[in-house]
């Protein structure tokens, strides 16, 4: 999988490839900060690697950080997708919280996290389902709001 993550710091836009998004996710965010999410899409590392040169211009140095162009951003927008959970499942939580997560795991009797986490929020939100569909709407209008971006700036031009 090839992930797009843009600090909102540097603005800057990471192209990584991994076989375990959340994973890699949590160690980003421990070593960068806050992280969004601007797409995903199947890929192999030597997609990745070619990604990395059809964006050299911008590139820095020689990491897999690039800056903001509208190239970039048209390819984000139309070969991308964001089908995974909402970004709050992403952020950097803090010592206490993560020990909260793993009682809250242990305490239900549950194999992972995200099963101990989703029945907790099930029984206090009821609606939650509605909820997340909501969220998902909003990375639609998320992307529609990209692609006239985009369509400004070429017309602009």
């Amino acid at each position: 999988m090839i992930y797009f993550l843009r600090s909102p710091e540097t603005g800057l836009i990471k192209i990584g490839t991994t076989r375990d998004y959340h994973t890699r996710l949590s160690h980003l965010i421990m070593e960068y900060g806050d992280l969004e999410l601007l797409g995903l899409m199947d890929g192999s590392y030597e997609e990745e690697t070619a990604l990395h040169h059809q964006f050299a211009e911008v590139r820095q140095g020689r990491s897999e950080w690039f800056e903001k162009c509208p190239e970039l951003m048209a390819y984000i927008a139309d070969g991308t997708h964001l089908n995974l959970p909402p970004k709050w499942m992403f952020v950097n939580l803090d010592d206490d919280v993560l020990h909260w997560v793993v009682a809250l795991k242990d305490a239900m009797g549950v194999k992972n996290v995200s099963e101990a986490l989703r029945r907790a929020l099930k029984e206090r939100y009821p609606n939650i389902e509605e909820l997340a569909r909501q969220a998902e709407r909003k990375d639609s209008e998320r992307q529609q709001v990209l692609s006239e971006f985009l369509s400004e700036e070429s017309e602009s031009e």
